[in-house]
């Protein structure tokens, strides 16, 4: 069964200071270190877009494990911000680009800040079933390509990157078995109309996250068929700084346990998770905890055990 063996991640260098759009935002420091988080978020240059992002990761990844493109079996690209209309679809070009095999298989995947999360149930699923034995996961979704530059409600929010997560049979992280949570009674809560901006309603969002995104972690858990489980981290979408703050007082976990790390970036969606993840690649414990949340409304959970 195919695990995490490794992951690349690729945050261009661009930054916005959040601290220097008070004025024009009108908004206070204390509002934006204690409830957004973000000092500053990551932005994609003018002349990049989704497949450049998801390329780069992808190319980082080859290179940081040596791994041939030829040895690619499987490839999947969560995106919910397409540069191509939509056809064709982006992991035809990302297949190109990287000089896969014509057998290789790929596919896009609609999704959003669970994205990574339901991937790695996507993509463990498929290869059980197709008998692959090497993947590769991007997720890249550059939202500043989609953002009202005046909602302050959403630009002071969302950074740019991208993360390559290579999936083998000799992995570093065995994947448990997945918590699926949803709430799309309240889809519209997190919207973008055709050729329009996004659009965010916060208030749905943090009640969401409040109440099915803890039932979603604790399901995890509960169904992994040891009992008595420990938990050494939680690492989950990085929201919000007040979001992540109040999963913590939920879960009952201190700062280490579930840590805010966007502070430099913002909310990279889809890629959020695997970016820390990156970050704390050898702080993460024997059991670690993933869970991503937001578009849709859904959640989706996960263990990961440490095997070296």
């Amino acid at each position: 069964m195919i695990g995490i063996k490794h992951v690349s991640v690729e945050i261009p260098p661009g930054r916005l200071d959040n601290l220097a759009r008070q004025e024009e935002l009108d908004f206070d420091e204390n509002f934006l270190r204690s409830k957004i988080g973000a000092i500053s978020v990551s932005r994609l240059a003018p002349e990049d877009n989704t497949i450049d992002l998801a390329s780069r990761a992808m190319g980082r990844l080859l290179q940081e494990t040596g791994l041939p493109a030829s040895d690619v079996d499987l490839l999947v690209l969560v995106t919910q911000t397409p540069c191509t209309g939509g056809i064709p679809h982006l992991s035809a070009i990302l297949h190109h680009r990287m000089g896969l095999r014509q057998d290789c298989h790929f596919f896009d995947v609609a999704l959003g800040c669970s994205g990574w999360v339901q991937g790695l149930s996507i993509v463990k699923g498929y290869c059980a079933s197709h008998g692959l034995k090497t993947a590769v996961l991007v997720t890249a979704d550059p939202y500043s390509k989609i953002l009202d530059p005046g909602d302050r409600n959403s630009v002071l929010l969302f950074g740019d990157g991208a993360a390559a997560t290579l999936l083998t049979e000799r992995p570093v992280f065995s994947i448990g078995k997945f918590a699926l949570m949803s709430d799309t009674q309240s889809h519209e809560a997190i919207q973008r109309e055709a050729g329009g901006f996004f659009q965010m309603n916060g208030r749905r969002v943090m009640e969401f996250g409040g109440k099915l995104v803890p039932a979603s972690i604790r399901q995890a858990i509960a169904i992994q068929d040891e009992p008595g489980l420990k938990i050494d981290r939680y690492f989950v979408h990085q929201g919000s700084k007040y979001i992540v703050d109040q999963l913590r007082r939920q879960m009952g976990a201190s700062e280490y346990e579930m840590p805010y790390c966007s502070t430099d970036y913002g909310n990279l969606v889809s890629s959020s998770i695997p970016v820390v993840l990156k970050q704390e690649w050898d702080r993460t414990g024997n059991r670690a905890v993933v869970c991503g949340f937001g578009v849709g409304l859904t959640s989706a959970a996960t263990v990961l055990s440490r095997l070296e």
